[in-house]
């Protein structure tokens, strides 16, 4: 989702678990890269999140728009 967002005007924050694994990112069109959620900085008005995990709930304080972030029903 990098480089559609970033090709269209967004400014991207990519957040990768090494600044190495992360360059490809930057390549794509990524403004930022931060090795932790927490380390991202500012408002944000969409996240996208592929990994699982804690970094969801990380990247939405609060539980982000809707109040809370919840695993789909199986």
């Amino acid at each position: 989702m990098t480089e559609p967002a970033a090709s269209t005007g967004a400014e991207v924050t990519a957040v990768s678990a090494t600044a190495e694994r992360g360059a490809r990112l930057l390549r794509l069109g990524a403004a930022e890269l931060v090795t932790l959620v927490e380390d991202a900085e500012g408002r944000y008005d969409v996240a996208l999140e592929s990994v699982g995990g804690t970094s969801l709930r990380a990247a939405l304080p609060g539980g982000g728009r809707w109040g809370q972030t919840r695993r789909p029903q199986a």
